[in-house]
């Protein structure tokens, strides 16, 4: 994912729906700094992966890239 949109919290739910009411589209990605924990209930149809240079409680959401 090289565009995404930056997310101050860690409610998953809120983030995909703030995504697609505002891009039209359901996100696939979510990407979140390590230490941070999120509450995960939507896993069916939107992938987690971890990376250090997104700040902790913050996530980085979005369409990934065929």
């Amino acid at each position: 994912m090289n565009i995404g949109m930056m997310w101050r919290g860690i409610d998953l739910k809120e983030a995909t729906s703030f995504y697609k009411d505002k891009y039209g589209a359901d996100p696939n990605l979510c990407i979140v700094h390590p230490d941070t924990r999120i509450k995960v209930d939507i896993l069916k149809i939107i992938t987690i992966e971890t990376s250090p240079v997104i700040q902790k409680n913050h996530i980085w959401i979005g369409v990934e890239e065929e």
